[in-house]
């Protein structure tokens, strides 16, 4: 299956962040996995670039987190956090529900 044809099987980055998509389908595949939480990590970047740490970002940046910890394995979500926190270098622990994420994967956040 084709990167394209994976990409069109998942929610835009867009509607996530913007709270129109809460989870991932159950039984979505690694690829597509994959491909979501680079493309919202992406999103996430843009929107810094774009707009700065304003409170609408910092709410993106929660909305991030609640949507990664609902739908990805630990490893998965860790990895994604970890790009935007050591690759995009994003401000994510000032979102406002960064200590229940860091809490839920403390062993895997500190080993990143």
């Amino acid at each position: 299956m084709s990167y394209r044809e994976v990409y069109q099987k998942i929610p835009s980055p867009e509607d996530v962040l913007d709270g129109k998509v809460t989870k991932l389908k159950e039984g979505t595949t690694l690829g597509a996995q994959y491909a979501m939480i680079t493309g919202l990590s992406y999103e996430l970047k843009n929107r810094f670039d774009n707009k700065g740490k304003t409170k609408e970002w910092l709410a993106n940046a929660a909305t991030y987190f609640e949507f990664v910890h609902a739908s990805f394995s630990p490893e998965f979500a860790v990895s994604g956090v970890r790009d935007c926190l050591k690759g995009f270098k994003l401000p994510m622990v000032q979102a406002p529900n960064w200590k229940n994420f860091a809490k839920d994967y403390t062993k895997l956040v500190m080993a990143a």
